[in-house]
């Protein structure tokens, strides 16, 4: 885990102020943020994480000024400490709204859902991560005359659901349990998954199979089923799943009879967003 914030804790913005003046002139210019974004934006560049050594040389700063950064965006959710590198998590993609980390939109990949939506004659849906829940950023309902009231933008608990899961299988052992310290635990239905212990071994089943499966874990009566969406450096940046109600079908048949096209449907989302690199 890094270091404590306590011990970094510096005026950055006071620090940084005269270089701001003297760089442009302006006195409403904010160094400090233009230097936050430039860590966040040399971290997006690497594949593998970057040391704090090498983010202090590719953005021209001292090693102190990187460590303060990188642990700031450790502390809000946007960074993570894996080993001696460090990554942006997910988190980051939902600064964008609903669009991808190279400036793909949804739109882009709603035809796909739509495509798979009506294949299976389910209701299939996008998610990113946002702190402690999931955000809806693409779904394509079923056409029945009653379905699970969802649209873009709605929020659901990262814990408890398979989008949710799915993403959170991509990140580190420690940032796993920093979430496990802030979600709430709560019992929604008696099938609801909530001793950490518990949750630990399904991430790491998540990890090994490829998909995440929740059974009226947070509804009575509804299943689904996610599959990860990836990144050019491989990295989840988003969850696609197929949710069905319990009296339609058996989740072993979901996972026979879903998965393949999820994950073909997933794979074509993630080749979308590295064309658009």
């Amino acid at each position: 885990m890094p270091d404590s914030l306590s011990d970094d804790h510096i005026d950055i913005e006071s620090e940084d102020a005269a270089g701001d003046r003297e760089e442009t002139g302006r006195a409403e210019f904010v160094g400090s943020f233009e230097k936050g974004l430039r860590v966040m934006r040399t971290l997006a560049e690497a594949s593998r994480g970057m040391t704090q050594t090498e983010v202090a040389e590719a953005t021209d700063m001292t090693r102190a000024s990187a460590r303060r950064f990188l642990l700031t965006l450790i502390d809000l959710g946007y960074a993570e400490q894996i080993g001696h590198r460090f990554e942006l998590t997910p988190q980051v993609f939902a600064l964008g709204g609903t669009k991808f980390d190279s400036g793909l939109t949804w739109e882009l990949a709603r035809p796909h859902l739509e495509k798979l939506s009506a294949g299976f004659n389910e209701s299939v849906s996008a998610a990113i991560r946002d702190g402690e829940d999931i955000v809806y950023v693409a779904r394509s309902a079923a056409k029945r005359l009653m379905t699970v009231n969802l649209a873009i933008g709605s929020r659901l608990p990262v814990i408890s659901t398979s989008m949710g899961r799915v993403i959170l299988s991509d990140i580190s052992e420690g940032c796993f349990e920093d979430v496990l310290s802030k979600v709430e635990h709560i019992r929604h239905t008696p099938f609801t998954k909530v001793d950490p212990a518990e949750l630990k071994e399904e991430m790491a089943r998540i990890r090994e199979q490829g998909y995440a499966a929740v059974d009226q874990e947070l509804e009575l009566g509804l299943r689904s089923l996610a599959v990860p969406i990836r990144n050019a450096n491989g990295r989840v940046i988003a969850g696609l799943n197929v949710s069905a109600q319990v009296g339609r079908v058996e989740m072993r048949q979901m996972v026979e009879d879903f998965l393949p096209g999820l994950q073909s449907t997933a794979e074509r989302i993630s080749q979308l967003a590295r064309s658009a690199l």
